[in-house]
């Protein structure tokens, strides 16, 4: 370490930023990354092996980013990388605000001791925020994509929260290209049916629900969750379920009170497990979708309602219009599981089994485990409630967001997270015991 321009650095930090300067001193000090110098047609470090900014064109990279951004208002760049960006604006003479969001602050830390310079971005329109919990993203901001994986456990929902957003395109451009043609061919085989079947209403919700619901995903933490949830039926919640769930569910002796299904292929790739189980469900509601699969709709042996979106009724016009978008979530079933528990304005809602993440390589509960659907590209971790990293998948970390947010919009219900191998999920209490 270069004390003397660490010490400079340093000093007009705190003059210029001294909450800043604070939080720094008394939170970052201990963590250290392991940095290196990367030589190419230019020089730039890696951080714990990964390189920080380009190595070939530095002001290029840094002008592509800012080409991004609407440069006739404030702006905000998530990262520092190198100050690369900052430093451009500084030279054209950018007259608005320049927040800089930093996402590794002990990383800033240590590049105050290698760039005797970096003081000089300590201008009166440029200022630092190292963000917490309750901060909000900007509209006119641009991500240093190096910058998030380089430690994901610091603030790992933001940095999540960043790869949704510069994943969402290439979501909706798979979901366009796998899943939608299975949506509208179930869509179009439920057409002619649909009218004698029952839609849920929030009265209906309410009466099956009740004041207290615990919801089962189908996360590999549901096989510890044995005793947490028997204790949660002794108290009185009602069992919601998935539809992927029961299995394991069967294998504790949990018959579930209600079951959702959604997804546009479950009964056809867990039929083998499923139709054993179908008269344990005779006392059991089923919630489903439009886009559901006919067949299991129509071999449930229980009561059934349907809840639908515009999307459904764009196909099939004569679903009531009055009861349109009543349930409005995206993503997986323990989201449309939720997202109904919610509608139903029910009190309390513990979860179990909704993991967002992997265990030992296992996305699902039971003996589907081992035969997960589509793992996807695990370089995502996300921080559980026991303190660990684990994987997950890039759809998962799309569920988890929408669940967030869902959950902000509800502070007069109460949500429990019961489980310790799974995401921590913001809006949640995490009850260990």
């Amino acid at each position: 370490m270069n004390t003397t321009d660490f010490q400079k650095n340093f000093d007009e930090l705190k003059k210029h930023y001294p909450k800043v300067y604070e939080q720094l001193e008394l939170n970052y000090q201990d963590t250290q990354y392991e940095l290196s110098l990367d030589e190419g047609k230019e020089t730039t470090l890696l951080v714990n092996g990964r390189q920080l900014t380009s190595h070939h064109d530095r002001k290029a990279l840094a002008l592509y980013n800012l080409s991004k951004l609407n440069l006739r208002t404030d702006v905000t760049i998530m990262g520092f990388g190198l100050g690369d960006e900052v430093r451009e604006l500084l030279k054209q003479k950018f007259k608005h605000q320049i927040n800089v969001v930093l996402l590794n602050p002990a990383l800033f830390l240590q590049l105050l001791s290698i760039d005797d310079k970096l003081y000089e971005l300590f201008q009166n329109n440029v200022h630092f925020i190292i963000p917490d919990e309750s901060y909000k993203m900007p509209n006119n901001f641009v991500v240093l994509t190096s910058e998030i994986y380089l430690d994901m456990k610091t603030f790992n929902n933001l940095k999540v929260n960043l790869i949704n957003h510069l994943d969402n395109a290439y979501g909706q451009k798979l979901f366009a290209s796998t899943a939608h043609k299975y949506r509208d061919i179930n869509l179009n085989e439920n057409k002619k049916f649909m009218r004698d079947e029952l839609p849920l209403t929030p009265e209906y919700a309410h009466k099956i629900i009740g004041d207290k619901v615990v919801i089962c995903g189908a996360g590999p933490s549901l096989d510890a969750c044995k005793d947490k949830l028997k204790t949660l039926i002794e108290k009185g919640y009602k069992v919601f379920s998935v539809d992927s769930a029961v299995i394991a569910l069967s294998k504790i002796g949990v018959v579930p009170d209600i079951i959702c299904t959604t997804d546009y292929l479950t009964y056809r790739n867990l039929k083998g497990f499923l139709d054993p189980l179908l008269d344990n469900f005779k006392k059991t509601t089923l919630f489903y979708t439009p886009h559901s699969e006919r067949v299991f709709i129509d071999i449930f042996p229980g009561p059934k309602f349907y809840t639908f979106d515009q999307s459904d009724r764009n196909v099939i016009d004569y679903l009531p219009s009055k009861l349109t978008n009543l349930v409005s979530y995206r993503g997986s079933v323990s989201n449309m599981a939720i997202a109904i528990a919610t509608m139903s304005r029910t009190k309390e809602i513990a979860f179990v089994g909704v993991d967002f993440a992997f265990l030992n390589n296992v996305t699902h509960a039971g003996n589907l485990g081992n035969a997960a659907i589509n793992r996807g590209s695990m370089d995502i971790e996300v921080l559980c409630n026991d303190g660990q990293m684990r994987g997950t998948q890039r759809n998962f970390a799309f569920y988890k967001q929408d669940l967030e947010d869902e959950i902000a919009r509800h502070p007069e219900i109460k949500y429990y997270n019961y489980s310790k191998t799974g995401a921590v999920i913001k809006g949640t209490v995490f009850v260990e015991d």
